[in-house]
């Protein structure tokens, strides 16, 4: 089963549905760089995320506070948080996002299936900082070129050299290189030290993230050997005991 097209058919008619009458509101808040704090981060740079549910695990943390847990990371040294908002295969909302931005301080991501650029504006709306785009969902620079109208960052995910090659294009400055084939949901974190190189040649100043399948402080020194700039992790957090505690255990790993 390709669980990239379903989740994508599913969110296209989401969309269709639930922002029918949609009308986009002046926006007026303080932005917060992702890039900014990537760069400034002495420790490791830990994108920490709240995720719900995943199709591979299923649900992760119920019940959920996820301004609790967005302050609880935010303590812990987060450079950042993450929030999917998908709602029907990771059980994520925007109600979680807003309840994030009350409590930190932190740039705030927002990670969903982005295939019609009104997202891009309720994400702005909703107190994110970035948004995550797909180059094989989306036309990618209109989407960009709207997030950056905005007065957002843009967090590009690539897979493979072609999705390096349409970050290139359109002048990425961050890219997220995804561990997890999203057809399949397999993990390998060579898929990390396989692109770097492509993404160094063809987007030199691009801050560089490495996402799934990282749930340990040899993982996040891995991939920081490697030479990436921040790490996403998502699973590991969510599930443990002492949200806190286990951030903390991945910013002081170097």
């Amino acid at each position: 089963m390709d669980f990239l097209k379903q989740i994508i058919d599913d969110v296209r008619l989401r969309v269709s549905r639930d922002y029918k009458n949609y009308a986009a509101r002046p926006i007026e808040r303080r932005r917060r760089s992702l890039i900014k704090a990537i760069r400034n981060e002495k420790r490791a740079s830990i994108i920490s995320e709240i995720k719900p549910a995943s199709p591979s695990k299923g649900i992760l943390r119920y019940p959920l506070d996820a301004g609790e847990v967005a302050h609880l990371m935010e303590e812990g040294g987060a450079v950042a948080v993450s929030v999917l908002t998908e709602p029907q295969h990771f059980k994520g909302s925007l109600d979680n996002l807003l309840a994030a931005r009350r409590v930190v301080d932190l740039p705030i991501l927002m990670k969903d299936f982005f295939v019609d650029e009104k997202q891009i504006h309720l994400a702005a709306e909703s107190g994110a900082d970035a948004v995550l785009l797909l180059p094989s969902i989306c036309e990618l620079s209109a989407f960009i070129r709207r997030t950056h109208e905005l007065g957002l960052e843009a967090l590009v995910e690539v897979h493979d050299e072609g999705d390096v090659e349409a970050a290139a294009q359109v002048g990425a400055g961050i890219i997220g290189i995804n561990n997890r084939d999203l057809s399949t949901l397999r993990v390998d974190l060579h898929k990390t030290a396989e692109l770097i190189p492509v993404i160094r040649r063809r987007c030199r100043d691009a801050v560089i993230v490495s996402e799934s399948g990282i749930s340990t402080p040899r993982h996040v020194q891995y991939v920081l050997s490697k030479g990436v700039d921040a790490v996403l992790v998502g699973t590991s957090i969510m599930r443990s005991a002492d949200v806190k505690d286990k951030v903390r255990s991945l910013v002081e790993c170097i």
